[in-house]
């Protein structure tokens, strides 16, 4: 997004109290079948081609990650828990030479929020990549990309503590992806619904980049790179 390229996610990891796991054979199945029908809207789109579109596989599994690396081709894999559920995701990324981006959260998606005691959450994130980026390296893994992972196993003051102290992590010299979009710390401090959150989506993108983040996920792709144009001539 800094770059104005787009990045499309596919998964079906459900990343909320409710979580249930779908058995892996059910999951690629479902991944095949929406990645050839994404690959066949971008190449058939008269200003689009795949030079311009990064697609994003969001899974913990090393399955399947595997099995869509066979499939399609170079892919950016999105591990919400940076390789601590399925360490052997870590070897298949390696393999593969692919983008990694790692995400910070304890437990799982349905503990973490009863695990958000910090010391102090800006240190203790950036340790947490510090140390991270050493391991994953040494099992091969290049093209890091770190998530601080803001709304998992963090309180709403906890965000913005993390907010506040986001160019910590990015002073440590690996590309920082800010996922802030419609999240509770946006529309729980303007009492509205995720539906109703698109401004406060805007200014803390913002932030994020003004921080030194180079990619934001979002859900408004339009608004979102009217933004980092705007920030491009603010701050060139």
């Amino acid at each position: 997004m800094h770059n104005s390229l787009t990045l499309k996610r596919q998964g079906y990891l459900l990343t909320n109290k409710y979580i249930h796991y779908i058995c892996a054979d059910k999951i690629n199945a479902m991944i095949k079948t929406n990645l050839f029908l994404l690959l066949f809207v971008l190449l058939a789109g008269t200003s689009c081609n795949r030079q311009q579109h990064f697609i994003s596989d969001d899974t913990f599994r090393a399955e399947v990650a595997r099995r869509v690396l066979e499939t399609f081709g170079p892919v950016i894999v999105n591990d919400i828990s940076a390789g601590e559920m399925d360490p052997a995701i870590v070897d298949v990324v390696a393999e593969y030479d692919a983008p990694y981006i790692a995400m910070h959260m304890r437990g799982t998606p349905a503990t973490m929020q009863g695990m958000t005691s910090y010391r102090d959450v800006v240190e203790e994130v950036v340790s947490y990549f510090r140390l991270r980026a050493e391991q994953l390296r040494r099992c091969g893994v290049r093209r890091l990309i770190f998530d601080p992972g803001f709304g998992f196993a963090k309180t709403l003051e906890q965000n913005y503590d993390l907010l506040r102290g986001l160019h910590n992590l990015c002073s440590l010299g690996y590309p920082v992806l800010a996922g802030v979009s419609r999240k509770s710390m946006i529309y729980k401090v303007l009492d509205t619904t995720p539906d109703r959150a698109l401004a406060g989506t805007i200014a803390l993108g913002w932030e994020c980049l003004r921080q030194g983040a180079a990619i934001l996920r979002v859900h408004d792709v339009r608004e979102a790179v009217d933004t980092v144009r705007i920030f491009k001539a603010f701050r060139p």
